[in-house]
């Protein structure tokens, strides 16, 4: 807004210099505003996405432990190290996103 406010006053202004100065301020202000928007919206999307990551992890450790309680016959060796491999894979940038999306 202020810099929309302070772009349109450098227009209807004589003066070069007033015209330079004015515009200037407009632009830092537009630049300051979308880092700060930038900043602001990547360390939510962030700390969103971590907190997917380690909700899809502990359903999986539940689920690991849950299987653990089996007999070797039922939950075989394979099939554990299977869970493992999948666990460490449900720490990634991705596997949290889709989390977050519900799965879109």
């Amino acid at each position: 807004m202020t810099a929309t406010i302070l772009s349109g006053v450098s227009a209807a202004l004589g003066g070069a210099a007033a015209k330079t100065a004015l515009s200037t301020a407009s632009a830092l202000t537009n630049s300051a505003g979308a880092e700060i928007k930038a900043e602001f919206y990547q360390n939510l999307l962030a700390g969103a996405i971590v907190r997917k990551i380690r909700e899809v992890r502990e359903v999986a450790a539940v689920d690991m432990a849950n299987r653990a309680k089996q007999s070797s016959s039922d939950y075989t060796v394979s099939a554990a190290l299977a869970d493992v491999q999948g666990y460490h894979a449900k720490c990634s940038f991705y596997i949290g996103l889709v989390a977050l999306c519900g799965g879109c």
